[in-house]
């Protein structure tokens, strides 16, 4: 057991070290608020100083011990969620009653805004050490899909359907949706794409450099489809209907699709092996349009062989 407690707090060393700082700064900045005015302690302070130091030892050692029971280390935290959230709760919860109880029986009774305020903020702090590291992971592989060669997108629809279709591209594509344009919520965001009024689209293509667009919605007019399709191909870009796309699930595209896209070396990984060309215009020479792109990762792209 205590074999199994070391292993687990040395793996999230860092993550001890921050909660060991949390568990005893939320009380002290809970006496903070109650005591420190104008840079100093007010008098009605007392003992209450006393009482903090001489438990902070103790309620350190017992919320890390909450903690490890309750599974917050060891965890995957890059892939925090609703279950995570209620083992932090759980923690806290239980730690707050061992506050509560502890400093009482052992050092000394402490103002009720004292245990309330540092409660809260010892929760407010832990679950963002946890949840922190997961925006932190999906930001980073963010950004090098942002780094990676990408094809630039506009989904056409802002309700239900093209706000999952644009996070389906950004998840399962080599497409980067860099705006999405409808008639709802403009002028807003969704996972930091900007919503604009889908009157702007030939100027969002030329911003851009849009190469395709794609139409993800459901209620559209065909009148309404065609006019957003010249508009489109006027400013350069192909247009899609996501019904077809995901009709060829995988979601498999022509190789050409990237020719213009990216530049400079590539790998390419065909049935497992790897060769590197001097650019994809040479790879296309020598491939011909044998094979679809199924996935890309930085500068290496994994074909298959059409059917």
């Amino acid at each position: 057991m205590l074999k199994r407690i070391r292993t687990s707090l040395r793996s999230d060393l860092w993550i001890v070290l921050l909660d060991i700082i949390v568990v005893n700064g939320a009380y002290l900045l809970a006496l903070l608020t109650r005591f420190y005015i104008h840079f100093r302690f007010t008098s009605g302070v007392g003992d209450f100083r006393e009482y903090y130091l001489a438990f902070t030892p103790y309620y350190t050692m017992a919320c890390i011990l909450v903690f490890f029971i309750c599974g917050l280390y060891g965890g995957m935290w890059r892939y925090a969620g609703l279950d995570d959230m209620n083992r932090i709760i759980l923690a806290n919860v239980i730690t707050a009653v061992i506050q509560v109880a502890g400093s009482r029986l052992f050092v000394g009774r402490m103002p009720t805004s004292y245990y309330l305020i540092g409660a809260f903020l010892q929760f407010l702090l832990i679950a963002a050490i946890r949840f922190a590291y997961r925006f932190l992971h999906a930001r980073k592989q963010r950004d090098e899909k942002q780094r990676a060669w990408t094809i630039p997108a506009i989904v056409i629809g802002s309700g239900e359907t093209g706000v999952q279709f644009s996070r389906y591209l950004q998840m399962n594509s080599p497409f980067q949706v860099a705006v999405i344009a409808g008639n709802e919520h403009t002028g807003k965001s969704l996972d930091g794409i900007p919503i604009v009024d889908i009157s702007s689209l030939p100027l969002q293509i030329r911003n851009f450099g849009i190469h395709t667009v794609f139409i993800a919605d459901d209620e559209m007019s065909e009148e309404r489809r065609s006019e957003i399709r010249r508009a489109a191909e006027d400013a350069g870009a192909t247009v899609r209907d996501y019904r077809h796309y995901l009709s060829d699930l995988p979601g498999c595209l022509p190789l050409n699709a990237l020719i213009g896209v990216a530049d400079g070396p590539v790998k390419v990984v065909v049935d497992g092996a790897e060769k590197e060309y001097g650019s994809l215009q040479e790879c296309m020479t020598v491939l011909g349009d044998q094979f679809m792109v199924r996935k890309i990762t930085g500068t290496k792209v994994e074909l298959s062989r059409v059917e």
